[in-house]
């Protein structure tokens, strides 16, 4: 494996998102503290304490992007991004939280 480079594994019913990079884990902790469902990256930037430059969005959406080719999460419109259900398990047992 090149250095440097974080594998994302794709999601699979029994996995934790404790087999992720910690960005990306962070990231879903995002998504499963928050309820109302759809966050766009701007939000989940600020969240995981990245600030509202655009170019930290930037990098943070292709994050975001990547969690979604792999499904971990799903995308919902243009630019927005939700934690589904049958990954809000994987998250939780990975952060000792209850799954919503």
């Amino acid at each position: 494996m090149p250095i440097g480079v974080l594998t994302v594994r794709p999601w699979q019913a029994g996995i934790s998102a404790a087999v992720l990079p910690r960005a990306y884990q962070d990231i879903l902790e995002v998504f499963a503290d928050h309820r109302a469902g759809m966050l766009p990256a701007g939000r989940v930037s600020a969240a995981v304490g990245l600030g509202s430059d655009k170019s930290k969005i930037e990098g943070l959406r292709s994050k975001l992007n990547k969690l979604a080719e792999r499904g971990w999460l799903d995308l919902e419109g243009p630019g927005m991004f939700v934690l589904p259900l049958r990954v809000a398990g994987s998250v939780a047992r990975s952060v000792g939280k209850p799954a919503h």
